[in-house]
């Protein structure tokens, strides 16, 4: 023996015969296209966002943001570096070809005296 409720504001009593077992529309409405595209695009934002990491193997987008800033500081090491080479290849063809700077090496390196230059030695006493 069923028993009459009264309506809810929805329309349909509250003993309806309508579970969410047998039609599933039922508890969360009916599946729209803009439903459908609204989940594609739920599960696609939190792939992009490598939540799934563990699960897919998919980096996502905060992987490759990171990824980003470490390659961006990469060339910027590497530009360095290529400024550093350039800079000691001008010092090496200076070494191999200026007399000026090869004296001023040898005097600064070795301790060489020019042939018109004074020493002059001075010790403390003690």
């Amino acid at each position: 023996m069923r028993t009459s409720v009264p309506p809810y504001p929805g329309g349909r009593s509250y003993g309806s015969s309508v579970t969410a077992s047998s039609n599933p529309s039922a508890l969360w409405g009916a599946l729209t296209p803009r439903r459908l595209w609204g989940g594609v695009f739920l599960v696609w934002s939190l792939i992009l966002t490598g939540i799934f990491s563990q699960i897919l193997g998919s980096p996502g987008l905060i992987q490759y943001w990171e990824l980003k800033d470490l390659l961006a500081q990469r060339a910027g090491d590497a530009q360095q570096l290529e400024l550093g080479i350039q800079t000691l290849a001008e010092a090496q063809a200076a070494l191999e070809n200026d007399p000026i700077t090869q004296k001023r090496e040898i005097r600064r390196v070795l301790g060489f005296v020019g042939e018109d230059e004074i020493v002059f030695e001075f010790s403390d006493p003690k």
